[in-house]
């Protein structure tokens, strides 16, 4: 019987705040759905813009290796274009520079370049040395700190230091995204790729 009454009371006080609302006498929340877009694949492949920001730009680095079996996953390539895509839009959206940066670790920079290759156009590609290399060492251990592990996606935001005209070569590096593994690559590009802290 108790059961009842809470159903009939809650019903009511719905019937009522609804009747109000339509009546425009206390405020009504709107609601609104939106459905991910399906991946149409197509937007053209990146293209390098020859551009050097002055000040502020948003860099996406893809981190492979010819001999891993998960950088050579067959949907890869198709992934890391898109997030390509996708961050030169932000990147514009915010009128600043935008970069792509790519990764080889493997021992022959051969190697390093034929696994990069798969992956189309870069700004800047660091190939060779394993993980002794200059690659691994700047976008794991020294500039921008992270995991060693194949495959990752990076995007980081570099902010030229330097006050009222003052010209400086140096560099904050902010990480806004780190993905690890196919998997989490995915998972990423399927949600939108988010970076909550891009301002």
């Amino acid at each position: 019987m108790g059961n009842h009454r809470l159903l009939l009371g809650a019903l009511v006080l719905f019937t009522a705040s609804l009747g109000l609302g339509i009546a425009r006498l206390i405020p009504v929340p709107a609601v609104s759905f939106t459905w991910k877009q399906p991946r149409t694949g197509d937007h053209k492949p990146y293209t390098p813009a020859f551009r050097i920001d002055e000040n502020r730009e948003l860099v996406l680095v893809y981190i492979g290796s010819r001999f891993c079996d998960a950088s050579n996953h067959a949907a890869l390539p198709g992934l890391v274009e898109e997030l390509k895509h996708e961050m030169l839009l932000r990147a514009v959206d915010l009128n600043i520079g935008f970069s792509v940066v790519g990764v080889g670790i493997d021992w022959l920079p051969t190697d390093g370049w034929k696994h990069l290759g798969k992956y189309g156009a870069f700004d800047e590609i660091i190939v060779g040395r394993k993980w002794s290399g200059l690659g691994a060492r700047q976008f794991m251990k020294e500039v921008v700190v992270g995991t060693s592990a194949t495959p990752q996606i990076l995007v980081y935001e570099r902010r030229k230091r330097g006050e009222d005209g003052v010209d400086t070569t140096a560099w904050d590096n902010v990480v806004l995204a780190r993905k690890l593994g196919i998997n989490r690559i995915q998972n990423w590009a399927d949600r939108g790729a988010p970076i909550p802290n891009l301002p």
